[in-house]
Parts: structure tokens; C-alpha cells; sequence
């Protein structure tokens, strides 16, 4: 027997659309998913308004809602986008007899101000955890002891030379295990296994990342001599106690860093990986810091970018077209001449 459609719940749709979530992107996406999706289950209950009766008009009236209690634009496209795409899977999966919003368009979400640290940022935020962690410089780490401080230090000093020699997520930097670090044809490589795009990747690491990836490594040889082989989970970077770092905790620390060095409150994980990989676009091109971002789409690491006019005068004068093309034309007069 046939189900009827008017006997699905929201709550039983939005199980299964979890579900799906759930098995098929991050943890952290099917996360996102669910809180905005919440959102909209809970106004349209209050509403009276069923699943299968939900219309693009009760659309319209969920974002006028969400809007008036001042919900940012960002947020609002957001809404709009999983609305669509929650109604889109319940019809694929026979939850509806049709999508009710198939042919609602949602507007593009407003382009926000992202904050491109400088150069001169990320220098004093690697100089800030040296100094941070050294007694002449602040001189509150003394109530730390000397092995704890150096652990700190060069982990912390490792992983933040990792994220800017590779534009991994922080996700995927906490991910690696130690044989993700290996010795390739023509130096160090990180391999990243499973990513946010379920693509695998293996990404160059420089010489002077490598240095500081190897002088961690002393530093987790010496704390992991003093836990049995087999309880070592494999994990490169690792806790004080040897399991996997905690990326609340960790951030939280080098928010402290960004503090104690007097850098602007902007500077945080999300805009270190835009200045890397604006830097790789400048310098290798869109292809190059696409496959190095690991985004599927290149429209996607043109967000990361911001090509100032200094920029684009360097490379228009380096690529010269007119110039170019004038040096040819003179070039050929003279050989009339001659």
C-alpha cells in the first residue's frame, strides 16, 4: 500500500535528509544542514503549516520573518538554500509528490568584507609563538615548564608553517598522521587523504616547512617515548597527551598569540588560509592555488582572492602586450631599411 504523502512529518523528512547528509558529506556540512533546516521546521510548526502544504509563498514569509529579527544576509541566503534543497530531496525520495519550490530562485547572498591579512601580519603572528612561549620575551611562560614550553612551541610553529606552505583547512592539518608525511621524488610531501571535496591529494611541502615538520618530530619522538607503541595513535600532530589536538583549544591559543603580539582581532584561521592562497594565486596562477586549496571549483578559490591594482600593474607590464606587439612592427621596419 501506497503512502500517502499528507502523512509525512517534517520531523520524519528532516531525519532522513540528515541521514543522507550524514552519509555523504563532513560531519561539520551535515551539521549545517540540520541547524538551518531546524530553523525552518520550527517556524512553519508554529505557523500551522505542514510539508506537504509548504509553498514558495510560506518561503517568502519564512525569510521576511527571519529577517526582521535581523538575521544577516549571508544567513538569509543560507535559509533560502537549504529550504530548496530540503524540498528538493523530499520529492526525489517520494516524501512529496512534487517540490513545491523547484522553480523559487534564491538570490546570491551578498558579497561581505573578508579581511586579507599582510605580510607583515603573518611574520609577527610566526614571531609571536617563538616569543610567546620564550621567558625573556613574556616573561608569564616561566610558570610553564621548559619541556611543556617547547612542545608548544614547535608543534604550534610546525602547524601554522603547514597551513601557510599548503592552504589545507585546519580539519585536514590535524587529520595527518605520520606516514601522510613522506619523502617523494623531489622532497618532503604531505598526502591528504580524505578532504572536505572527498578527493585525495598530495600537496609540496617546502624546505623550510619540512625543517620545522622535523623538529617537531624530535619533540613528539621525545614525548611519545614514555607511551607503549601500540596506545600512539599515528596522528602528526598530536595533544601533550599523544592523542589528537583539539582544534577549539588549539585556536583558542593562538588567538592568545594574536594578543600577546598586538595583531588585529581579524587575523584568525579562515583569513591565514585566504593570505595563503591568494599568494599562491599571485604567484602560480588560479590553476596552481585551486589544486593546492583542493576546491572543486576554480569560482570557489576566487573568493579566497583579492588582486590589488599593484598587482595587476606588475603583471601587465611583465606580460606587455602593446610592447610586444610595437617591437615586432619596429623590428620589421628595420629589416625594410636595411
Amino acid at each position: 500500500m501506497t503512502r500517502a504523502f499528507s502523512s509525512v512529518t517534517w520531523e520524519e523528512a528532516l531525519r532522513g535528509f540528515i541521514l543522507h547528509k550524514k552519509a555523504t558529506r563532513s560531519p561539520n556540512t551535515a551539521a549545517w544542514y540540520e541547524t538551518y533546516a531546524k530553523n525552518l521546521i520550527a517556524w512553519a510548526k508554529e505557523q500551522g503549516i505542514s510539508l506537504d502544504q509548504f509553498t514558495k509563498r510560506h518561503l517568502d514569509q519564512y525569510l521576511v520573518f527571519r529577517a526582521e529579527k535581523g538575521v544577516a544576509p549571508t544567513s538569509l541566503h543560507h535559509d533560502a538554500l537549504i529550504a530548496t534543497v530540503f524540498t528538493e530531496w523530499c520529492s526525489r525520495n517520494d516524501l512529496l509528490d512534487r517540490d513545491p519550490l523547484a522553480e523559487y530562485k534564491v538570490r546570491n547572498a551578498p558579497k561581505t568584507y573578508k579581511y586579507m591579512p599582510t605580510p607583515e601580519n603573518v611574520k609577527a603572528l610566526l614571531q609571536g609563538i617563538l616569543d610567546f612561549y620564550n621567558v625573556d620575551k613574556r616573561p608569564d611562560a616561566r610558570f610553564t615548564p621548559g619541556p611543556r614550553r617547547s612542545f608548544h612551541r614547535d608543534r604550534n610553529y610546525a602547524i601554522e608553517l603547514v597551513k601557510l606552505d599548503s592552504a589545507c583547512r585546519i580539519g585536514e592539518v590535524f587529520s595527518f598522521r605520520l606516514d601522510d608525511y613522506q619523502m617523494g621524488e623531489r622532497g618532503r610531501e604531505l598526502i591528504i587523504r580524505e578532504a572536505k571535496g572527498r578527493e585525495p591529494r598530495i600537496l609540496p611541502v617546502s624546505p623550510e616547512c619540512a625543517a620545522a615538520v622535523d623538529q617537531w618530530l624530535k619533540v613528539r619522538k621525545r614525548v611519545m617515548s614514555n607511551i607503549p607503541a601500540e596506545e600512539d595513535e599515528g596522528w602528526l600532530f598530536i595533544s601533550e597527551t599523544g592523542g589528537k589536538v583539539g582544534r577549539g583549544n588549539y585556536l583558542r591559543v593562538i588567538k592568545q598569540v594574536c594578543e600577546f603580539t598586538n595583531l588585529p582581532k581579524s587575523i584568525n584561521n579562515h583569513s591565514q588560509r585566504r593570505f595563503s592562497i591568494n599568494g599562491m594565486a599571485e604567484a602560480g596562477g588560479l590553476l596552481f592555488a585551486q589544486r593546492m586549496a583542493g576546491h572543486k571549483d576554480p569560482k570557489t578559490t576566487l573568493i579566497y582572492t583579492e588582486i590589488n591594482s599593484n598587482f595587476l600593474r606588475q603583471k601587465h607590464e611583465e606580460v606587455g602586450i602593446v610592447r610586444g606587439l610595437l617591437i615586432s612592427n619596429r623590428t620589421i621596419k628595420r629589416k625594410r631599411l636595411v
